[in-house]
């Protein structure tokens, strides 16, 4: 009977915090601290008809944007080339940031927006390296060979439709080291909708890392990883990082 009680009088707190009256910029705006253990600062600032939302872990910044929907902040960002979704909410006072199935207790520092970038950790003066922004130096093998002439010239396409959600993302990856970048992520539902759109250039190459092979990709922004690659079920497949890729034609590049 507690149980239930306590269930209900969540309900009852949930729904109170959706129909408040109180507008989403006042309610979101501001500076936000995890009080877990992970090591994040947030910063949501209202624009035109969006909301800004800049994440900072491990001295580094990622950029989102979110849309008030039924009491909470819906949105998307960047993040080594993959679209992660979130919410940002409040229940009976609290603070949460929930993102690929994580509830993370926040706590509002100030209710003005800080620019995180001004928090990053300056390098040190010294010699630059100018390999310093690779993840890992390159290994070459006979099978790192293969696999660069294998996808040298095609499309890396990754689709996903789910729950109202369109994800389209591609690397065209061109025979002379260099790419292009464009992702795509849509959401409808009822009379929601938003669009997230992201491009970006740099260099690719093939490398092993460890027992496993790895596309690494060097963008223009810094935001270099790696995909581990492994072949999927048919020819034209490849699995990076977890996710299906199809190789298909580059409409870019040669």
């Amino acid at each position: 009977m507690k149980t239930l009680l306590t269930f209900v009088f969540l309900l009852l707190a949930l729904a109170a915090e959706v129909f408040s009256q109180e507008s989403p910029e006042t309610k979101f705006s501001g500076t936000y601290q995890s009080t877990d253990i992970l090591e994040l600062s947030l910063s949501v600032k209202k624009m035109e008809q969006t909301f800004e939302v800049q994440f900072m872990t491990n001295d580094q910044l990622y950029l989102g944007a979110a849309r008030p929907f039924l009491g909470v902040l819906s949105g998307s960002y960047n993040f080594n080339g993959n679209l992660v979704q979130f919410t940002i909410s409040r229940i009976m006072g609290q603070y949460l940031l929930t993102s690929e199935g994580y509830d993370i207790p926040l706590s509002k520092t100030s209710e003005i927006s800080a620019d995180l970038s001004q928090l990053i950790s300056k390098p040190t003066e010294t010699a630059p390296n100018p390999s310093s922004n690779h993840p890992k130096p390159r290994i070459e093998t006979e099978s790192t060979r293969q696999v660069h002439q294998r996808i040298a010239g095609k499309r890396l396409l990754y689709l996903h439709t789910a729950n109202g959600g369109s994800d389209k993302k591609f690397f065209d990856l061109c025979s002379d080291g260099t790419f292009y970048y464009y992702s795509y992520y849509s959401y409808l539902s009822g009379e929601f909708s938003q669009s997230v759109k992201d491009e970006d250039f740099g260099t690719w190459e093939v490398s092993a890392i460890g027992n496993e092979l790895g596309l690494l990709i060097y963008t223009q922004k810094g935001e270099n990883f790696e995909i581990i690659l492994s072949q999927g079920s048919s020819e034209n497949e490849l699995i990076g990082n977890g996710r299906r890729y199809f190789l298909t034609t580059n409409e870019t590049c040669k």
